[in-house]
């Protein structure tokens, strides 16, 4: 049949590309080339196009493009009438010819014709045709076949001679690049790929600080006896990375635990599947064994370890988890998903919500538990208005207030968030204009921190001798009499006054010193103050050291040891 290319197209047409591997003799670009050549030859036009890149052969499974293919032959909406492929090969690679055929069967039974490009077919439907398209189907099976035990012959040679065979190795462990000759090349992280295909690939140590993660792992296992969870807590507490930089799981550490590499075996052949089949394991003796990585965990180690994994439950029916968690509950007197992941002989609480539901609720019902109610979220807030408002309303319910109090109340935030905003409770307190009065040292136990020999600090005097608190217009006229005595003020002068709150009880209540001393009418420049507040502060180095060797010191500051007679001094 001969049509002339330049005609116009009388049918539309479809095609189907697959490919395996990317190093693949007839890339998707040449098979579409090759159909449009066959296209044009016999007036088709491509109107539709298949595809599946990187997808084998063998089955149908993961063929998104094959099957979207069938399914709209299937569905008698196609705007085609005829399926154009480059030969039998990229049509399927079944194990089973009928298979093949099934598939082509439907096609042809929709009213759809398979063209098979770069096949001789000639008349496909006559008797010769079919036989050579099973023939060709049959090639195609055992292509792959003969493939397949080949390229599993040549990894069991690899594995015997102590080359890494497969993809990522452990957490504690690389891979590394190896000429032929011996020449160690560059290590490779997960995901990378050697660049050279004929070199062989060797396991070699990690970084120092994943080989010591390993053995802290095995430490707490299998000598202190701590649980797979508390582990992971214990590693993520202290900032140790997991795989891939990730956070440690229960999961994760077991992965540690049972990985036999660590003992420096490198093993091989474990499991096996042929073409696309079931994986079915290998027994032990038949694996591929090579002692060429140095050990990070002794053999015995690894043994009680593994026993001690052995105890653990891997799968249990759902009445031997609810008798697990009775005899949990019996023990404790409680449940929670933390008791549950510490549990040896029980899954953990992740793999029982799964099971049983997304909720700790679920799992407690099976047992009849409820867990008691929670306490109420606290009021986040960090506001002053707020904390001031909240601790009066306290202070007028009750007639006072104490961290405990601020502790128990459920609109506030603990005691400490509330001291941290004001500097210390005290200042809380004084902020809210509620009374507060600090013990005397006369009132405090007897401390050997409070030396006889060495003078008391002054103890600040925040309140008026009646008990009510300062009035700004009390605390102005406090430093208008300083002013008009000493003509200046500072930090010095107002804590030398035994009848004034101390200077940091001023910058809480009007801000800053600068504004207190301007409400006093003192109103230098903040340098000027600074400057003259450090001239008339007595030196602590040389002038107190020659004041002591002369003795004028002494004479000039006799020594006071108690608080009263200190204040009366200061006074005078």
């Amino acid at each position: 049949m001969s049509i002339d290319p330049t005609a116009p197209a009388l049918f539309k047409a479809a095609q189907y590309l697959r490919m395996s591997t990317e190093n693949q003799r007839y890339s998707l670009g040449a098979q579409a080339e090759a159909i449009a050549d066959y296209a044009r030859m016999r007036g088709l036009e491509v109107v539709r196009t298949y595809a599946d890149a990187g997808k084998s052969g063998l089955s149908l499974k993961g063929r998104e493009g094959l099957r979207e293919l069938l399914a709209d032959v299937a569905s008698g909406g196609a705007e085609f009438t005829d399926i154009l492929v480059l030969d039998v090969s990229r049509w399927g690679r079944f194990q089973d010819p009928d298979e093949a055929g099934h598939y082509e069967y439907l096609c042809r039974a929709a009213g759809f014709r398979v063209h098979y490009c770069a096949e001789e077919f000639g008349d496909a439907d006559s008797i010769a045709g079919s036989i050579v398209k099973h023939v060709k189907r049959v090639m195609a099976r055992e292509y792959v076949r003969e493939l397949s035990a080949r390229i599993k012959l040549a990894k069991r040679r690899r594995a015997q001679m102590g080359h890494r065979v497969g993809g990522c190795v452990g957490f504690g462990l690389r891979r590394q690049a190896t000429h032929h000759s011996g020449v160690a090349r560059a290590v490779m992280e997960a995901g990378e790929r050697k660049a050279i295909t004929s070199d062989h690939t060797s396991v070699v140590h990690g970084p120092p600080e994943e080989i010591a993660t390993v053995k802290r792992i095995f430490q707490l296992y299998v000598r202190r006896g701590g649980g797979i969870a508390q582990i992971a807590r214990r590693l993520n507490a202290e900032g140790c990375s997991g795989p891939g930089g990730m956070r440690w799981t229960r999961n994760r550490v077991r992965s540690v635990l049972a990985y036999e590499p660590y003992t420096g075996q490198i093993f091989y052949g474990k499991s096996t599947q042929f073409l696309k089949a079931d994986v079915r394991p290998v027994p032990r003796e038949h694996w591929i064994r090579s002692q060429t990585l140095e050990p990070i965990i002794s053999r015995a180690t690894f043994r009680r370890a593994a026993a001690m994994l052995d105890d653990i439950p891997a799968h249990l029916n759902d009445e031997e988890v609810i008798a697990g968690l009775r005899q949990l509950l019996a023990k404790k007197g409680k449940l929670t998903m933390r008791l549950i992941d510490e549990c040896r002989h029980l899954p953990s609480a992740t793999t029982l919500l799964k099971r049983f539901g997304g909720r700790a609720g679920d799992i407690y019902a099976l047992v009849d538990y409820a867990p008691p109610p929670r306490t109420p979220i606290r009021v986040r807030t960090s506001r002053r208005p707020d904390l001031v408002e909240r601790l009066r309303a306290i202070h007028a319910q009750h007639g006072y207030v104490s961290a405990a109090m601020i502790e128990a109340d459920p609109n506030l935030p603990s005691a400490h968030t509330v001291a941290a905003n004001f500097g210390s409770l005290a200042n809380a307190y004084i902020a809210a204009g509620l009374p507060y009065r600090p013990r005397t040292l006369e009132a405090r136990a007897p401390d050997q921190r409070f030396s006889k020999t060495r003078p008391r600090r002054k103890i600040p005097i925040i309140r008026n001798d009646d008990g009510s608190p300062f009035t700004d217009a009390q605390l102005v006229a406090g430093l208008k009499t300083l002013l008009s005595r000493h003509g200046f003020l500072s930090e010095q002068l107002i804590a030398e006054q035994p009848d004034l709150p101390t200077a940091s009880f001023y910058r809480l209540r009007f801000g800053s010193l600068l504004e207190a001393y301007a409400a006093a009418g003192y109103t230098a420049e903040r340098g000027a103050l600074l400057k003259e507040t450090f001239a008339r502060r007595p030196m602590r180095g040389t002038w107190r050291a020659q004041a002591a060797a002369s003795g004028q010191l002494r004479s000039e500051l006799p020594e006071v040891t108690d608080l009263a007679g200190r204040a009366a001094h200061l006074g005078a």
